[in-house]
């Protein structure tokens, strides 16, 4: 029976969209490991999801299945109901438009197709002592070193907020 890696994830953001960042905890059998980041301009979505692909993406390499553990009923559902109504749907939501944060899921989707992972959802802010560290490193992260581009995000970004700029 093969052994599973229990991941813990977070993600937060200042002014939403804003200074974002997210921490993880990656559970082996005896040891744990400490994932964490910050942007300098991103959403709390954004924070949740790039979490969990970068948990994940270091995780596959040890070549277990995974469990993991997030308070984002947006990523739980998203991957556990919506992702395949979105694919089949040429990645369009119900209304017809593109899904936000669109590069991420189709990233997530990949990354987890073959592998089984199991996701869990817990309550915030609650007994979970992995998911609260996990919130205080995503917050640290936002507030005090958010130095990497969420180029996605800041592309369509200045794109939106220079649209209304007019250039004689």
């Amino acid at each position: 029976m093969q052994e599973y890696i229990n991941i813990f994830t977070d993600g937060s953001c200042i002014n939403n969209p804003g200074k974002g960042g997210y921490g993880v905890i990656i559970k082996l059998k005896h040891k744990s490991i400490i994932l964490s980041g910050g942007y300098r301009l991103t959403t709390n979505n954004r924070m949740e999801l790039i979490g969990i692909i970068t948990s994940i993406q270091l995780a596959l390499h040890l070549n277990r299945n995974i469990i993991i553990y997030t308070d984002s009923i947006y990523v739980q559902q998203g991957i556990t109901k919506w992702i395949h109504v979105w694919k089949n749907n040429n990645w369009n939501n119900s209304k017809n438009k593109t899904i936000k944060n669109i590069d991420l899921w189709q990233k997530l989707f990949f990354l987890q197709s073959n592998y089984l992972i199991k996701w869990i959802w817990i309550k915030g802010h609650s007994i979970c002592s992995e998911n609260n560290y996990c919130d205080k490193l995503a917050y640290y992260m936002a507030n005090y070193k958010p130095y990497l581009i969420d180029i996605n995000y800041e592309k369509k970004f200045y794109a939106k907020s220079n649209s209304n700029t007019y250039f004689n």
